[in-house]
C-alpha cells in the first residue's frame, strides 16, 4: 500500500530554477594554459547530488560554480562508480603528497570499500593504493570476503601477508602459511 502510495504522489510544481551563474575569480594569467576545463567535484560521503560542491576551471581562467547540466554529469559519473576517472584526474591535477590528493584518494577508496566496488579497481593503477589504505586502516574484511566470494584465495593469502608487515603484532602473524593452506590462513586471521 505504502509503494502504490508513494507511485501516485504527486510530483511537485514548482519555478523554474535558475542557472547557476557564479564566478569566484577570473585569472587571465591563466589564459592559454589549457585548451580543457578542468572540473573539482566534492565526493565526501553523505554529501548529496543537490549539495555537492562543483567548481569549473575554464581555459579563460575563471573559477566557477558547475552549471546545471554540468553537474548532472559529474553527479552521474559518481552514480556510475567512475572511480577510476575520479582517481585518474586526481593524478593529474595534484602531487602526491598534496592534501587534497590524500583527501580525494581516501574518499574514493573508502567509497568503494563501503560498496565492495573492488572490481571497478582492479585491473587499474589504483588497485595497490586501495589494499594499502585498507590495510593501514585495518579495514580488510569486506575485501577478504570479496576474494574469498570470488575465488581468489590467493589474493586473499597476499592481502592477509601485507597485513602482517603493516601490522606485525597480529596475533594470525605467528601462523606458520604455506601454499595450499591459504583457508587455514583467512580463519587464524578471522578468529
Amino acid at each position: 500500500m505504502l509503494r502504490a502510495e508513494k507511485k501516485l504522489q504527486m510530483p511537485p510544481l514548482l519555478p523554474e530554477r535558475k542557472e547557476i551563474n557564479f564566478v569566484f575569480v577570473d585569472d587571465p594569467k591563466l589564459v592559454g594554459l589549457s585548451e580543457s576545463k578542468f572540473v573539482f567535484t566534492d565526493i565526501s560521503f553523505g554529501t548529496t547530488d543537490r549539495t555537492r560542491t562543483i567548481v569549473v576551471r575554464d581555459p579563460d581562467g575563471k573559477l566557477r560554480k558547475a552549471t546545471w547540466d554540468e553537474r548532472a554529469r559529474m553527479n552521474s559519473l559518481l552514480e556510475r562508480e567512475e572511480y577510476e576517472f575520479v582517481l585518474d584526474r586526481a593524478c593529474l591535477q595534484f602531487e602526491p603528497d598534496d592534501p587534497k590528493f590524500i583527501h580525494t584518494c581516501k574518499l574514493v577508496f573508502d567509497s568503494v570499500n563501503e560498496t565492495s566496488s573492488f572490481s571497478v579497481l582492479r585491473s587499474t593503477r589504483h588497485y595497490g593504493s586501495l589494499i594499502f589504505h585498507l590495510v593501514e586502516k585495518e579495514n580488510i574484511d569486506d575485501l577478504l570476503i570479496e576474494n574469498m566470494k570470488t575465488d581468489r584465495l590467493e589474493d586473499a593469502t597476499w592481502l592477509i601477508t601485507l597485513y602482517h608487515i603493516i601490522h606485525p603484532s597480529t596475533k594470525s602473524k605467528s601462523f606458520a602459511y604455506s601454499p595450499g593452506k591459504e583457508l587455514d590462513l583467512i580463519k587464524v586471521l578471522v578468529m
